[in-house]
């Protein structure tokens, strides 16, 4: 797995994948939010080890009486000095029996796409989505502007992350830059942070200079893609695909056969109308790149977990697909007028769903440990000794036993730093017959294990 730009990415969302807390601000914008719990505890499995994030519900907004959109702010029990407000994404058919209107509401707001000029906005040629701005609008003034300014002023937090996916990763970017000009919370900018996924492009290239310049360092967007195989038939490559240069990606010579070539095919919610909307700034894609075959259809967990660690990187990106999905398709996969093995349906569910981005940030999460241990396995100097000072062996780094890809430990990752010095200190201690062997396994190192634990379906689009 090929962590790839993993290292440029700001360190409040590196912090994030690397705790595995990404996956929970995924449920607290999937299920969670379209709940009305006080309290919320999220567990996982990564590396064979069980975290838990527990978060408190500060308040819940809601948008014109529920219909166009709703927020909740949390406030983890783990680090009380930040809160999150996570934004609800689409809702979809089965949520009809509590509010048959939600999920035709929510479509509507993603679809329309013409811009609309906000008063909030700096600049006079800055647009946004007349959608986006209607749902966020009725969200803003549904408690999220009054209830910032109070936590605010009655707790100490020095973060506040706006998250959500699809359409609320879209309201997570717009509410946060909005907060930003508000006069009732001086300074936000400075605590402004946004993690979102999948998020619908929703304002024109000159709002987002403005984004950029005030958020940038404090934004991050995930998005996915994959690099599959097509024929070059132009019947078989639906027209959102991108080619893609197959050195690029690492293809080996003989995965590309003379009558197929690689393509690259991005989510796409999220390319659907990047002709027109400019593509966030700080934008990551997780690709999957290996071993994933073009027409299968992920239909379970373990489908999804094979698809995404069959080979994954981090990317960042500048541009979406330059064939992007018609928006006459995009209205048709919402409102279920396409056939369910149409390319573009295949497509959605492959890259778009809630369960598709948790396999494709669980991962990234894998990919960030394993990039975080050869770090700090680099960065542990193991001393090397003379015959004088130790008469009976002389260790040097390339002496030591190669430690195993996978180990019986599962001692915590937070432990990793103080069990590395206690090795490198103890290196003199290594008696002779364990450097003979070579092949004894050394169970210091938390474990790599499995990824495939605690993948649960979520409810969003």
């Amino acid at each position: 797995m090929d962590a790839g730009d993993l290292t440029t990415m700001k360190p409040f969302a590196l912090e994030l994948v690397e705790s595995g807390e990404a996956l929970a601000y995924l449920h607290l914008s999937g299920a969670a939010v379209n709940r009305d719990d006080t309290s919320l505890t999220y567990t996982t499995a990564i590396e064979e080890r069980e975290v838990t994030f527990q978060y408190e519900v500060l308040c819940i907004c809601n948008g014109d009486t529920d219909r166009l959109g709703k927020a909740v702010v949390y406030q983890p029990s783990h680090d009380p000095d930040r809160i999150i407000v996570a934004f609800r994404a689409v809702r979809i058919d089965s949520d009809w029996s509590t509010s048959p209107s939600g999920n035709k509401a929510d479509v509507e707001s993603m679809l329309d796409t013409k811009f609309h000029k906000t008063s909030w906005l700096p600049s006079k040629t800055s647009q946004m989505s007349f959608g986006v701005a209607r749902h966020a609008g009725g969200i803003w003034a549904g408690g999220v502007r009054g209830g910032l300014s109070e936590f605010l002023k009655t707790t100490k937090a020095r973060e506040v992350h706006f998250t959500g996916l699809s359409l609320a990763g879209a309201l997570a970017q717009a509410v946060a830059l909005r907060s930003v000009f508000e006069k009732a919370l001086p300074n936000f900018h400075e605590r402004a942070c946004v993690f979102t996924f999948g998020a619908v492009p929703w304002i024109n290239d000159i709002g987002a200079a403005c984004y950029a310049d005030i958020l940038g360092e404090r934004t991050v967007h995930l998005c996915t893609r994959m690099t599959v195989h097509a024929n070059v038939l132009p019947v078989s490559c639906p027209a959102w695909w991108e080619a893609a240069v197959g050195a690029a990606y690492e293809l080996d010579a003989r995965d590309v056969g003379e009558s197929s070539r690689p393509f690259i095919v991005a989510d796409p919610i999220t390319s659907a109308f990047a002709e027109e909307h400019a593509v966030m700034c700080n934008t990551f894609a997780i690709e999957s790149t290996r071993g994933a075959p073009a027409a299968k259809w992920c239909n379970t967990d373990d489908d999804e977990v094979d698809f995404w660690r069959s080979g994954a990187r981090c990317s960042a990106v500048t541009r979406f697909p330059p064939h992007l999905v018609p928006r006459t398709g995009i209205h048709d996969l919402m409102n279920h007028k396409l056939p369910p093995h149409d390319a573009l349906v295949r497509d959605y569910m492959r890259l778009h769903r809630g369960r598709a981005y948790k396999a494709a940030v669980r991962a990234l999460v894998h990919c960030a440990i394993e990039a975080r241990r050869a770090r700090d396995l680099e960065a542990t100097e193991t001393p090397t000794f003379t015959a004088a000072e130790s008469p009976s062996i002389s260790v040097t780094a390339s002496a030591m036993p190669k430690l195993p890809r996978n180990s019986s430990s599962k001692r915590r990752l937070a432990d990793l730093d103080e069990e590395n010095a206690t090795d490198a200190g103890n290196a003199f201690e290594i008696s002779a017959e364990l450097l003979s062997e070579g092949t004894r396994r050394m169970n210091k190192i938390a474990s790599y294990g499995s990824l495939g634990r605690g993948l649960d379906e979520l409810s969003m689009c």
